[in-house]
């Protein structure tokens, strides 16, 4: 494959995907309720999928778009009413059509079998094309067209609004080889300047090669001839154009536009058209907002951007961190004064070119949560279960990274919340709740992160079944059990290998998928809390970071070493008094505000600093003892609302936003740590993993308890 034509199978990939998206969310739709609005809609975007198959030369796609295409105009005909069985043989068709594009993706081509399906799908539409009234039209060359009625209601609106008709006869090679690709690309670029009306043979005919060597097309448009002739005459193989007006039949009144309906597809876009070009001529504001002007852009690139911005920010604090240097070396004088201006002008500059490049990253979740839809709606199916399911804040943007990795988990928390949670229909009637269960997916800004919940109004988590089920699988001993509060013992559900399923099922029941869920979110610097009440439902809520290359993060000192512990996982800072602090099961701890809050030396905990010596609360107020300055520790509270931890540190340094580098494959996975960055200075900072942390704490009080 050349690489012209790799480009243009790009450009296939990304458009048939869209379509086949759009498809989707529009068929799901279909059930609720089977609007003219929509069915043009998917009408028009399964026409544009076939199209472009048979154009690429993907026969077996375009062949099974064309049957599903069948349906969608008999639906918009109101000739069949929509069904589930319906959906469910199109949502098969759908399902093929992705296989196909995977296999197209991989390899250039596809050999998925679609002969049956696209059987099935023409023996729903009755291997038939709907029945069109049909009326004669004359030519100015005394040639006919048949045309349906809706077609010629379109003509009339199309002068009605300022448009002029123009019968357009095309001739191709003799011996050309694709003629149906040479004629959808000669529709495509007239219906790039106008609307095609009618063909002559039909589209059908036209995409099957069942036509001579010309053809002939009925266009409404603004433009003038020399810009048609100039479409048509681009595409290669093409040996004689021709064009002349044309006009309907004298027994037919040109109508107005306020007394015509809309009848069809093609009405609809002349409509549409009429309007914006009239309002153009006319110097008119049209009523619609202007469209933004978008390119596509690879990823690639917008990676390389965001990898030079985070080497500018570097630079730019270890710039401000010389300024100060010479300052304080050489005293302030008009050049030094020259120099921090260049140094702020750099900053800000900075600053203004990381917020656009950020924002040129950032996509709306609606990418993600537009998948699920069609799933709730298949395991409902499957599971037998009745529930409604709400998405709210589809708009809310996200970096494109974090989005790419969030999906899976979500996957496992909406399956688990209709598997788990949502109880089968006659066991919620005998409860006392409606039929339908609800389940919602919910997003929102909130300060510096994303806010995502999964909430169902189900049977929720008993803690106590939770306690039974962990000593059950060997997970732990009863009496260990019995000490978890309810929190942790709903949180056993992050364990692996735990499930509370009777039977495994293709949905869940391995104990595997809420692991993969923690595990997943643990790699994007996220945090995830539950909070369940029986008998209603449970909630998920996961708190996840706006961008995975840089963040602002709290600079601290242990030691020589610095650490950057990221923001968004920081309740607070504080100073704390050695004579405040009580030892618990030999685990340091203070009462703030009411409540306990054990304590670690961060020391302690990191794996580079295990060979040294653990800082127990005797030592440390023994190294105190003769240091007055040094009678109250630096403690960093970190953590999730409900489990939190104070680190001790030695010196607080200072917010700063810091870029995220990998540690690399040689290095591997260091629990505690997510990563490392460049300071100003030039020195190399580890930045911790908070949820790790909280792990490392956890085991080291386990071990302690059971040393007691």
């Amino acid at each position: 494959m050349n690489e012209e034509m790799r480009s243009f199978l790009q450009v296939f990939l990304q458009e048939a995907n869209e379509q086949i998206e759009l498809l989707e969310q529009d068929i799901l739709k279909l059930e609720q309720e089977a609007s003219s609005e929509l069915l043009q809609e998917i009408f028009r975007a399964a026409h544009t999928l076939k199209g472009a198959a048979r154009a690429m030369g993907y026969q077996a796609m375009g062949d099974l778009t064309h049957a599903m295409e069948d349906l969608f105009d008999l639906l918009r005909n109101r000739q069949i009413e929509v069904t589930p069985e319906l959906v469910d043989v199109l949502f098969q068709g759908l399902d093929a059509l992705k296989v196909m594009l995977i296999e197209i993706a991989d390899t250039g081509t596809t050999q998925h079998e679609t002969s049956a399906l696209t059987a099935q799908l023409r023996a729903v539409a009755h291997c038939q094309d709907p029945t069109m009234n049909a009326s004669p039209s004359q030519t100015t060359e005394g040639e006919e067209l048949a045309l349906s009625e809706s077609t010629l209601e379109a003509c009339q609106q199309a002068l009605a609004t300022g448009h002029a008709l123009y019968r357009i006869d095309v001739s191709l090679a003799p011996d050309s080889m694709l003629k149906s690709v040479r004629a959808l690309m000669v529709l495509q670029g007239l219906e790039a300047v106008g609307a095609v009306l009618h063909t002559w043979p039909d589209e059908a005919a036209l995409e099957e090669e069942r036509f001579g060597t010309s053809f002939t097309v009925l266009v409404a448009t603004t433009q003038p001839v020399e810009k048609l002739r100039a479409e048509v005459e681009r595409i290669s193989e093409v040996v004689g154009v021709n064009i002349v007006p044309w006009m309907p039949p004298a027994s037919t009144k040109p109508q107005t536009a306020a007394n015509v309906e809309p009848t069809g597809l093609h009405e609809t876009e002349v409509q549409a058209a009429s309007k914006e070009e009239l309002s153009k001529e006319k110097g008119q504001q049209t009523t619609s907002a202007p469209q933004p002007q978008t390119i596509r852009v690879d990823v690639n690139r917008l990676d390389n951007l965001m990898n030079l911005i985070g080497e500018l920010v570097i630079d730019r604090t270890r710039i401000a961190q010389l300024c100060a240097q010479i300052e304080h070396q050489l005293g302030n004088d008009a050049t030094m004064e020259h120099l921090q201006e260049v140094a702020i002008h750099i900053a800000r500059i900075t600053d203004q070119l990381q917020d656009e490049v950020m924002k040129a990253r950032m996509l709306p979740i609606e990418n993600v949560f537009n998948r699920f839809p069609r799933m709730m709606r298949d395991l409902a199916k499957r599971l037998n279960k009745e529930f409604q399911f709400e998405i709210e804040g589809k708009e809310t943007e996200l970096d494109r990274s974090v989005i790419e990795a969030i999906g899976d988990p979500l996957i496992h928390m909406l399956r688990n919340s209709v598997d788990h949670g949502i109880e089968p229909p006659e066991e919620r009637e005998r409860l006392g709740k409606p039929r339908a269960g609800t389940v919602w997916l919910r997003a929102r800004h909130q300060e510096n992160h994303i806010i995502i919940e999964v909430e169902d109004d189900g049977r929720g988590i008993d803690p106590t079944k939770m306690r039974e089920a962990a000593v059950q699988k060997g997970l732990m001993s009863r009496e260990a059990a019995q000490r978890l509060s309810d929190r942790e013992a709903i949180a056993l559900i992050f364990t692996p290998g735990f499930s509370t399923a009777q039977q495994v099922s293709d949905v869940s029941g391995r104990g595997v998928g809420m692991d993969i869920v923690r595990s997943n979110l643990q790699r994007l610097g996220a945090t995830i809390d539950i909070e369940s009440w029986v008998g209603k439902g449970t909630r998920f809520c996961i708190r996840l970071p706006l961008t995975l290359a840089i963040i602002r993060s709290l600079l601290v000192r242990v030691g020589e070493a610095v650490y950057a512990i990221p923001l968004n996982s920081v309740a607070e800072t504080l100073r704390v008094d050695l004579q405040n602090v009580r030892s618990v099961r030999r685990q340091p701890t203070i009462l703030l505000r009411g409540e306990t809050l054990r304590l670690a030396h961060l020391q302690n905990l990191l794996p580079a600093h295990t060979a040294q010596s653990n800082k127990t609360l005797a030592v440390v107020r023994s190294e105190c003892k003769h240091k007055p300055e040094k009678q109250a520790l630096n403690v960093v509270v970190v953590g999730l609302e409900r489990d939190r931890i104070g680190l001790i540190v030695d010196r607080f340094i200072g917010e700063q936003e810091i870029v995220i580098k990998t540690l690399g494959k040689f290095i591997g996975d260091v629990q505690g740590v997510s990563g490392a960055t460049i300071l100003g200075d030039g020195r190399m900072a580890l930045i911790l993993d908070v949820e790790g942390i909280l792990n490392l704490a956890n085991h080291q009080r386990g071990v302690k308890a059971h040393a007691a």
